[in-house]
C-alpha cells in the first residue's frame, strides 16, 4: 500500500507472458504439421514400394498361409471337454487351488505326480495338457444373489450391484464347470470320478460331512417328535370339524363316517387345533426338505454332468493363420521401406565401434 504500481511494467510483463505462450503454441502447431507432412510422405513412399514389390509381398503372404496350413494339418490334436459339478460344502477355494495345481503339473508334463494326485494311470495323466475351472453363473444369477443379499442386511449398509460383483466370490457358487484339454479322447474316460473322489477322500471334508449329516439327522428327529406329539390332538380336531360341518342326513347313525374336504368353501374354524393341523403340514414339509438336504450332504462334490463329447480345439497355427500372414506381409513391406530410405547403409556407416569411441 506504500508503493505505487507501475502499470507500464505490469502490461509489459503480461505482454511477454502472452507472447511466450503464443510462441509455444506456434511451435507445437508447426511440429504437428511437420509430423503430418512426414507421415503423408511415409504413406506415399509405402504405396510406391507396394507398387514396386507387390508380387514379392503377396508371395510372402501366400507362402506363410500355406506353411501355417501345413503345420496345422500335422500338429498334434488337442481335445477339450467340460464336466459340471455341484459343491455341497464350502469347497470353492480348495477346488480352484486343486485345479490350478493339476494344471501346473499337466503343463510341466509331470505325469507321475498328476497320476498320483488323481489316482489315474500315468499314461492317461500324460495325455492331459491342461485343466481349468470356472463358475456357471450369468448376470441374472448374480443379480438374484444380490437381491437375496439385500434382504439379509440393513438398508443403510446396502452396496451397489457393481460393488457386489467385485466382492462376490464366484468360486463359492454351487455349480462349477471343470474344463480339461487332452491329447487323446480316451483320457476323459473315468476322469470325472477321479476328480470327484479327491474331495470324497479329503479328511477335512469327510469330518465336515459327518457333522453336517449328524446335524440334519438331529433336526429330522426333532421334527418327527413334534409330529408324533401333535398326532394325539388329531382326533379332537376332527371332532371339532364334525360339529362345525355337521353330519349328512343320509348317513347311517349306527355307522357314522366323516370325510373332510379341506378345499370346502365354508369358513374354517379358527381354533388352536386347526392351527396345529396347518402346522403339521409345515412340519412334514420341513422334514421333506431336511431329507433332501441329507441326500445332497451324502456327497461332498457331486457330479451333475459327465464330460461332454470331446471337441478338437484349433491349434496355434490355425488360430493365427490369418493374423500371422498379415504380420509377415507387413514385415516384408517394412524391410523394403527401410531399404528405400537407406537405413541399412546408415547402420553400416555409423554402427561401428570407431563411431562409438570417437570424440
Amino acid at each position: 500500500s506504500s508503493e505505487e504500481l507501475d502499470l507500464g511494467q505490469l502490461f509489459s510483463f503480461i505482454e511477454r507472458g502472452v507472447s511466450s505462450i503464443g510462441n509455444l503454441i506456434l511451435k507445437g502447431f508447426n511440429f504437428f504439421l511437420f509430423l503430418i507432412k512426414k507421415l503423408v510422405i511415409l504413406i506415399v513412399l509405402s504405396l510406391n514400394i507396394i507398387k514396386k514389390h507387390l508380387l514379392k509381398i503377396v508371395a510372402a503372404g501366400v507362402l506363410t498361409y500355406i506353411l501355417f496350413t501345413m503345420l496345422d494339418r500335422y500338429a498334434e490334436p488337442i481335445y477339450q471337454s467340460n464336466m459340471i459339478v455341484k459343491q455341497n460344502y464350502d469347497t470353492g477355494k480348495i477346488l480352484y487351488n486343486n485345479i490350478a495345481r493339476y494344471n501346473l503339473l499337466a503343463s510341466a508334463s509331470d505325469s507321475v505326480a498328476l497320476g498320483s494326485e488323481l489316482s489315474i494311470s500315468y499314461d492317461k495323466a500324460a495325455d492331459i495338457v491342461g485343466l481349468e475351472v470356472f463358475d456357471d453363473m450369468n448376470e441374472i444369477d448374480l443379480l438374484q444373489r444380490y437381491n437375496e443379499h439385500l434382504l439379509t442386511i440393513d438398508t443403510t449398509n446396502a452396496i451397489t450391484f457393481n460393488d457386489f460383483k467385485k466382492r462376490y466370490h464366484l468360486e463359492s457358487h454351487p455349480i462349477q464347470v471343470i474344463s480339461v484339454n487332452s491329447r487323446t479322447k480316451t483320457a476323459f474316460d473315468g476322469l470325472s470320478n477321479a476328480l470327484v473322489k479327491v474331495f470324497q477322500n479329503n479328511p477335512y471334508f469327510k469330518e465336515e460331512q459327518r457333522k453336517a449329516n449328524e446335524h440334519i439327522n438331529n433336526k429330522i428327529k426333532d421334527f418327527e417328535s413334534m409330529l408324533i406329539e401333535s398326532d394325539s390332538l388329531q382326533s379332537q380336531y376332527f371332532q371339532l370339524l364334525k360339529m362345525y360341518y355337521g353330519q349328512s342326513e343320509d348317513q347311517d347313525p349306527a355307522n357314522p363316517t366323516f370325510n373332510v374336504n379341506l378345499s370346502s368353501s365354508k369358513d374354517k374354524v379358527n381354533t388352536r387345533e386347526y392351527e396345529l393341523f396347518n402346522r403339521q403340514n409345515e412340519i412334514k414339509l420341513e422334514i421333506s426338505n431336511f431329507k433332501d438336504e441329507l441326500e445332497d450332504a451324502k456327497e461332498i462334490l457331486s457330479l451333475q454332468k459327465n464330460f461332454t463329447p470331446p471337441v478338437k480345439k484349433e491349434s496355434f497355427f490355425s488360430e493365427f493363420k490369418k493374423s500371422g500372414t498379415f504380420i509377415i506381409m507387413l514385415l516384408v513391406l517394412l524391410f523394403y521401406v527401410l531399404k528405400e530410405i537407406k537405413v541399412l547403409e546408415l547402420v553400416e556407416t555409423y554402427g561401428t565401434q570407431e563411431k562409438l569411441l570417437e570424440k
